[in-house]
């Protein structure tokens, strides 16, 4: 029996008026989108491989859901959501048979064959067949390709539904995939639109993990922007990942939130490793799966790994800004810095105000010492206006004026002094040439594992501090493996 990792990929199925495709894993009816949850469009690629085949149900199991158990019935109900489909218009004998204690088997002709001659040069394309009377969701919030996913991913937070036909959008699934589309942004401005959207589809649909993960992916969001206090908002982001995860474990989503909280919360960098590669283990086409754990490697150093895990996410959702800016970003720290701003810059031409591609950018731009290019960008990010200052100093200072730095350090002392937080003082102390204080605002950092010393070991802001003892044994103990 064939496996789900076929290697050759450009292969087609023919079978009536269907052809599945192995990669992406597509059906089609007649030239026409068939809406069928992914795991079920594994379940017939199976079938399809082995038609004529009885193939076994623990066979099937084990395939479709690897390192996962999970009872017969989630197969069942797989099996017969494709049959609704196969069967369609077609009463008489089901193309799908069930042999007793054994599995199934597809009762059709399949013929395989290459894409290219599966699909020679037509007049004229058909466009995707959705599912009837949809509701239609705003254009402004889901344009083009992204609206074409919510459709297909609408099944998604009732993974229980069994019929094609009732996989139309809900009001909750409304709430949660324009949420996903604001926080999608990673700008301060949109975290909470996203938070409310994902408060409504929690409220409409209590037992969705993906809207509980959600909620956990904005706050943690909302930690690493500054909007809001960070403790809180990372106590949170744990509280609600872990909801996500008890609710479906089976899902790879809410894997992926708790693999930011491991890390952004609880500095448990092995814990957030293994979130990250479960959620790939239970759906290799997740790209926010292969996004989070290319941001985790990153931030730990492996750079290698990083940048081929991107690539695979960019495979699978080319069109995303924000994996294009986490691609910039990796390439920032690994301080290949026209890299960075090659890639940044493409990002920005297709989204003028993307947040983050601007920040970036004025970073790459900033170490190549160009600060005059840098500061419009920088101020185009949108950022916090503590981070704007601090680093609009820092590039001040690229110039021999470190006297901006100088006078913002004598202002943050006097806050921390009266009870902010250490971490204002940090970068200013150090574009001052203030490294003692630096070191000691670090140490107050460590102890209290603040989200912004995540990427300590990568960040090009803290090179003036690496050559000093102090630094490699700040980070011996915040990466003791």
């Amino acid at each position: 029996m064939t496996a789900l990792t076929t290697p050759d990929q450009s292969t087609v199925y023919k079978f009536g008026a269907f052809e599945l495709t192995v990669s992406p894993r597509i059906l089609k009816r007649s030239g026409a989108l068939v809406a069928l949850p992914p795991k079920a469009v594994d379940t017939l690629f199976l079938l399809v491989e082995n038609a004529g085949e009885v193939v076994d149900k623990q066979y099937l199991l084990r395939s479709v859901w690897p390192g996962v158990f999970l009872a017969e019935s989630s197969l069942t109900k797989n099996v017969s959501m494709i049959r609704k489909v196969l069967d369609e218009g077609n009463p008489g004998e089901s193309a799908i048979q069930t042999v007793s204690k054994r599995g199934y088997k597809l009762n059709v002709r399949v013929e395989r064959c290459d894409a290219h001659e599966a699909h020679p040069p037509a007049a004229s394309v058909r466009q995707p067949e959705l599912p009837k009377s949809p509701p239609r969701l705003p254009s402004p919030m889901l344009p083009g390709a992204a609206l074409l996913a919510a459709l297909l991913m609408a099944f998604v937070l009732y993974p229980s539904r069994q019929d094609p036909a009732d996989l139309l959008l809900t009001d909750a699934d409304r709430e949660y995939l324009i949420g996903r589309y604001m926080w999608s942004k990673f700008d301060r401005s949109e975290v909470q639109k996203a938070l409310e959207r994902f408060q409504r589809a929690v409220e409409l649909a209590p037992n969705s993990a993906l809207a509980h993960a959600g909620l956990a992916d904005t706050y943690t969001s909302s930690a690493i922007l500054a909007v809001g206090p960070v403790t809180a908002n990372l106590s949170r982001a744990r509280a609600a990942a872990e909801r996500a995860v008890a609710l479906d474990r089976t899902l790879a989503r809410p894997h992926v939130s708790l693999g930011y909280v491991r890390i952004m919360a609880d500095f448990d960098w092995r814990a957030s490793e293994a979130e990250f590669r479960r959620a790939i283990q239970l759906d290799r086409r997740l790209a926010p799966a292969y996004h989070g754990y290319a941001c985790l490697l990153s931030h730990w150093g492996r750079t290698a790994e990083a940048q081929q895990t991107i690539r695979r996410a960019q495979e699978i959702d080319p069109v995303s800004p924000l994996m294009a800016v986490t691609a910039g970003r990796i390439e920032y720290y690994a301080r290949r810095y026209q890299h960075a701003i090659a890639i940044l810059r493409d990002v920005l031409e297709r989204e003028p105000s993307f947040s983050q591609a601007h920040y970036y950018l004025a970073m790459s731009l900033g170490q190549l010492g160009r600060p005059a290019e840098a500061l419009p960008h920088l101020r185009s990010s949108r950022l916090h206006p503590s981070l704007i200052a601090t680093d609009e100093a820092w590039l001040a200072s690229l110039t021999g004026n470190t006297r901006q730095a100088r006078d913002l350090l004598a202002e943050r002392r006097t806050l921390v002094a009266n009870g902010a937080d250490p971490v204002v003082m940090v970068l200013p102390a150090i574009d001052s040439g203030e490294i003692d204080l630096a070191f000691s605002a670090l140490e107050q950092m460590a102890r209290a594992h603040r989200i912004e010393l995540v990427s300590l070991r990568v960040n090009p802001r803290f090179d003036p501090l690496r050559s000093d003892p102090r630094f490699e044994a700040l980070l011996h103990r915040l990466w003791p493996d």
